[in-house]
């Protein structure tokens, strides 16, 4: 497992394709999610001090169970604390 820790680790940032050649089947970007959530949210408040809620397709669904595919709870998106990248196919 590679962690590309942004902004401050010590193993310098590679693209998940890079990583693979070098063997890594999994690789962390857990800063880049953070960033990128605290921006959406920020969009989103900023949004909704002006009024505007957000249209139902960027809103998590609230219909998730085993039925509808999914046999781990972890495979749902909205339940990712950190998101890994996988970079080999698990047959």
């Amino acid at each position: 497992m590679a962690n590309m820790l942004e902004g401050g680790g010590r193993t310098p940032l590679l693209p998940p394709a890079e990583l693979a050649e070098m063997g890594f089947s999994i690789v962390a970007y857990p800063l880049s999610l953070i960033g990128v959530a605290a921006a959406a949210m920020r969009r989103a408040l900023l949004g909704l001090r002006d009024g505007n809620i957000p249209p139902p397709e960027d809103l998590p669904s609230f219909q998730v169970g085993l039925s509808g595919g999914l046999s781990r709870p972890e495979c749902h998106p909205s339940s990712a604390v950190l998101v890994n990248v996988r970079l080999s196919r698990q047959t």
